[in-house]
């Protein structure tokens, strides 16, 4: 099976067992947004890295080149890193202004990403945001993406730099569905909405 037609299965899963509700008549179309949102997602986040490690005439993915590209998601993307433990402070995913997820805020409602067991942020209140029997599916899936887009820039890298590849991306892709979770139901206009203002998908301008 083609890798997005993988992709296109687990989002089309996703909302069924998440009993999230969608707009009937737009289904096919929200489905594969959410497809393409996470394809967008890997592509422009491990491109990004490939570019930086090209740049410095090397074809090794390092983790200083990781440690580069994730202060550049950083400026971009409003992500937080923490200094102490490697991972991931806050963000917001939609440029919106919400008090959990703010960079000031130093509480405990802000969950860290752990980048040496490759743990993702789960939401917020203790609720991962992807039932755990699709986590797998979906981590072959993005690992999959994730080695294609190297080989195809002529990048190689560690299995360690590569784990925390994968962290990083289900960060942001947990943002997306947590975002989804939160509506009552998925048209349309709201795809087109995070399109517009899902920062993660212009890294590179």
């Amino acid at each position: 099976m083609h890798i997005f037609a993988k992709l296109f299965q687990f989002s089309d899963k996703y909302f069924i067992d998440h009993k999230i509700n969608v707009a009937m008549k737009d289904r096919k179309k929200i489905i594969e947004q959410v497809a393409l949102q996470i394809e967008y997602i890997v592509y422009n986040i491990v491109t990004m890295l490939c570019l930086i490690t090209i740049l410095n005439d090397t074809t090794q993915l390092t983790d200083k080149t990781l440690s580069v590209g994730k202060k550049y998601i950083e400026s971009k993307c409003q992500v937080v890193y923490s200094k102490q433990s490697g991972g991931m402070g806050s963000a917001t995913f939609l440029g919106i202004s919400e008090p959990q997820y703010n960079s000031k805020n130093s509480t405990s409602d802000i969950l860290p990403v752990d980048f040496s067991k490759g743990e993702a942020r789960p939401q917020i209140g203790g609720v991962s945001s992807i039932h755990s029997k699709h986590i797998k599916m979906l981590k072959s899936i993005i690992l999959e993406y994730i080695d294609v887009i190297l080989k195809h820039h002529g990048v190689t890298t560690n299995n360690k730099v590569r784990s925390e590849l994968y962290t990083i991306i289900r960060f942001h892709t947990d943002c997306l569905f947590n975002y989804l979770q939160q509506k009552k139901i998925v048209t349309e206009k709201t795809m087109n909405y995070i399109v517009k203002k899902q920062k993660m998908l212009k890294p590179l301008k």
